[in-house]
């Protein structure tokens, strides 16, 4: 077994050799495989874009797999569980794929995923939650088995449906999905820059093409980033042991969590299914009140400040918590309450009849 940083240097080559080439053909491969995503309603780009992220993320992290788990020791990760972890967001990264191309129905994709992260979680019990740790509280809170294995389940189905709900406007899942590696990165074991290194170039890559408009992540690339950090992010809470707390995490995935769980509730209010689309996401008032890309930064600036801080000053998480909340709750009523003025005089139009 060998840790040689030229291991590190081919593996981030194919990553960019991989997703530039991917990304410069992503419309001859879309139409090939029929992953193109058509303007409508909702969707209101002006044209069909290839929907090639997770096409990029299978071909990134496929043939590296083995590299993964026989060429490296991944110290503080091991095999077993770096394994279980890639082939979790390579499962995910396929359904996605599949709901691309044949737009599989919500209540079958929600019950693959649970499928796939129960099956992860029985191979590899360092991914389940069983033991709450709050920053300032003396002690911990451990789960009997079978409400942790519920309550860990349910997470990991929240995330991956909480980051697919944000994927409505160009390089906001990216960005997020890179803020979110490298904080995993300062907080995880040594082992992550195997996968995480690949997968930051890759992004960066993406990001560029998105921000232009030449393909979207879909499903196939939303699904297998999200299960992979969701997946990775309780591994770390385990393997800290204490150093990183439950509500570090929480705050870390704060926005798109309360996001999604706002939506759930106004359409379940309203007697539609929570799976129904809309344009009433942070993303998109954030883009009606200020354009985008303006209104991408300030997504992430609401994301990355709470926890970037929190990691200066664990002492502060809470109250953080707190804050990130409540400045999440007044941005929502204001930009609301600015959208509904500037539908009435005319400022806007489309909002009120997609919303």
């Amino acid at each position: 077994m060998s840790q040689n940083p030229v291991w590190f240097a081919l593996a981030g080559l194919y990553a960019v050799i991989v997703t530039v080439a991917i990304s410069h053909f992503s419309r001859p491969i879309g139409r090939r495989w029929a992953l193109m995503d058509h303007p409508s309603q909702i969707k209101q780009h002006l044209r069909s874009t290839p929907l090639a992220g997770g096409v990029a993320l299978v071909a990134v992290l496929a043939p590296l797999l083995p590299i993964f788990m026989y060429v490296f020791e991944p110290s503080g990760l091991g095999n077993r569980a770096l394994s279980v972890i890639v082939i979790a967001a390579l499962a995910a990264g396929f359904l996605g794929l599949a709901d691309d191309r044949r737009n599989i129905r919500p209540v079958v994709r929600f019950v693959a995923t649970m499928a796939i992260f129960a099956c992860a979680m029985l191979l590899e019990p360092r991914l389940i939650i069983d033991r709450v740790i709050v920053t300032g509280l003396g002690s911990s809170f451990t789960m009997p088995t079978l409400a942790a294995f519920s309550l860990s389940l349910l997470i990991h189905v929240g995330f991956i449906n909480a980051v697919n709900m944000a994927d409505g406007k160009n390089g906001l899942v990216i960005g997020l999905s890179i803020i979110w590696l490298l904080f995993l990165l300062t907080v995880g074991p040594a082992g992550l820059i195997i996968v995480v290194l690949p997968l930051v170039q890759m992004l960066g890559i993406l990001l560029i093409y998105n921000l232009r408009g030449r393909l979207f992540l879909g499903d196939g690339g939303t699904y297998g980033l999200s299960a992979f950090i969701g997946l990775v992010s309780v591994y770390c809470y385990n393997y800290a042991d204490g150093a990183v707390k439950a509500d570090t995490l929480a705050l870390l995935y704060l926005v798109p969590g309360i996001d999604m769980l706002r939506l759930v509730v106004i359409r379940m209010l309203q007697g539609r299914s929570p799976f129904y689309g809309d344009r009433n996401h942070l993303h998109h008032l954030l883009k009606d009140r200020f354009g985008w890309p303006i209104g991408l930064f300030i997504y992430l600036i609401m994301v990355a400040a709470p926890i970037f801080l929190a990691l200066a000053r664990p002492d502060w998480t809470l109250t953080l918590f707190g804050f990130g909340a409540a400045s999440y709750f007044v941005t929502v009523l204001a930009l609301v309450f600015w959208r509904r003025s500037a539908v009435a005089q005319g400022a806007i139009f489309g909002s009120s009849a997609a919303s």
